[in-house]
């Protein structure tokens, strides 16, 4: 699944980058999306509709829609934000996440414990 920046669409990210045709080259799906507000999907006009944990629901309920189970993900900058949101909010729908231009005000959004059973029962880690 790839994840799409902040002001860009799946086209200049993914497919103009070639990075669809090198993925589809070695066997992969690859699965662009336009982010809500973005590209050719919808424009909604209520800033609280573009936080990351929202579009994060989006990217799942896309992997709903194609009835996939686990995805691997790419997200480039507010795109790695959605992926790291959905990773932590639904761990078991991840199977590996690749995270590039990080685009994070604070770690300390991310409540890592739910993405690691091993953490659940620790204080939130120092970041």
């Amino acid at each position: 699944m790839l994840i799409h920046g902040f002001a860009s669409t799946k086209e200049v990210n993914w497919l103009l980058t070639s990075w669809v045709t090198t993925l589809t080259k070695v066997g992969r799906r690859a699965i662009a999306l336009d982010n809500r507000g973005h590209g050719a999907s919808t424009k909604l006009y209520d800033p609280a509709a573009y936080h990351s944990a929202i579009m994060a629901e989006d990217v799942r309920a896309l992997l709903d829609h194609l009835e996939i189970e686990r995805a691997d993900l790419m997200g480039y900058s507010m795109g790695s934000r959605i992926a790291a949101f959905l990773s932590v909010e639904h761990p078991a729908r991840v199977r590996s996440a690749i995270s590039a231009g990080s685009a994070f005000a604070s770690w300390k959004e991310l409540d890592f414990r739910k993405a690691s059973p091993r953490h659940s029962k620790r204080q939130r880690l120092p970041m």
